[in-house]
């Protein structure tokens, strides 16, 4: 009986985390927005070649 209450309470709180990520990763465009149009891609070092 506790085993299933633990792995309720692990799949709640795995899925809690999952969701509070994807919630932080869609957040913050307008702020992060500003320095890429002020930057260029020769800025972020991206060794194209």
């Amino acid at each position: 009986m506790k085993k299933k209450s633990l792995s309720k309470i692990l799949a709640l709180g795995m899925t809690a985390a999952m969701t509070v990520g994807m919630l932080a990763g869609c957040g913050n465009d307008n702020a992060e927005s500003k320095p890429l149009e002020s930057g260029s891609s020769e800025a972020s070092g991206g060794g194209g070649g």
